[in-house]
């Protein structure tokens, strides 16, 4: 077997494909992973193929595991993250060995109905102000694309700057809220937008990656003979009387 270096080679750990470094997982010498990867642990490194790692357990749940050994935090919550329940948590971490504190802080993440309120509210408001930005720069659609785990899949299209600074706030909850809040939002908008087309659905994208897109088509709010009405430029066509 390969000797892994702590710094150079990455491992992959096929509970999703999740891709580190052994020093990231050995930080935490005291979890399973980090005892796994220590050193002197090498004759438990038993790769399926190269320096891949096979775990027969919860891929979704996985993500927070590493996400933990990232930034040391747990980054789960119950509004954000609905597709994974707070037992699936419990149950991975406790079988991934886990630091006690983090699987406690669970407890502490649970949000309020207010702070699930505020997050809905806030999310509305802020699809209304890309609708605005989009008239601002007579621009008629827009394509939003919300990752269910893999953020760098984020996209907007065309990639307009001031509407992406909108809308990044919300690459961790723009899947959970539009699952369960997508088409009361969209009829909100409607009611507030003439003419606004809003559809939103589930696509699988490269490599099975799956996410949530919303397809707005937003109407000019005024005519263009309207517009030029209010400057100073002459229109070539128009009949004078």
């Amino acid at each position: 077997m390969t000797k892994l270096s702590e710094n150079t080679d990455t491992i992959v750990l096929n509970v999703g494909g999740y891709e580190t470094y052994p020093s990231t997982l050995t930080a935490y010498p005291n979890t399973l992973l980090g005892t796994m990867f220590q050193e002197r642990n090498k004759e438990l490194q038993k790769p399926t193929r190269d320096n891949e790692y096979f775990f027969d357990r919860n891929a979704r749940a996985f993500h927070y595991i590493m996400e933990f050994y990232r930034t040391g935090r747990l980054l789960w919550n119950e509004t954000s993250s609905p597709y994974v329940t707070r037992e699936e948590i419990e149950i991975e971490f406790d079988y991934f060995q886990m630091p006690h504190s983090s699987s406690v802080q669970i407890e502490n993440n649970r949000a309020t109905i207010e702070d699930a309120a505020k997050l809905v509210e806030d999310f509305t408001e802020m699809m209304k102000s890309v609708i605005e930005e989009l008239r601002k720069n007579f621009r008629t659609k827009i394509c939003i694309t919300f990752p269910f785990l893999k953020l760098d899949v984020f996209a907007i299209e065309p990639d307009l700057g001031k509407i992406k600074s909108l809308v990044k706030p919300f690459v961790h909850t723009g899947c959970p809220i539009t699952s369960r809040f997508g088409d009361i939002i969209k009829h909100n908008l409607q009611l507030q937008f003439h003419g606004l087309e809003c559809h939103t659905s589930v696509e699988t994208i490269e490599n099975d990656v799956l996410v949530y897109q919303w397809k707005i088509i937003a109407p000019f709010a005024f005519k263009a003979n309207e517009i030029l009405a209010k400057t100073n430029l002459k229109d070539p066509n128009a009949k004078e009387f």
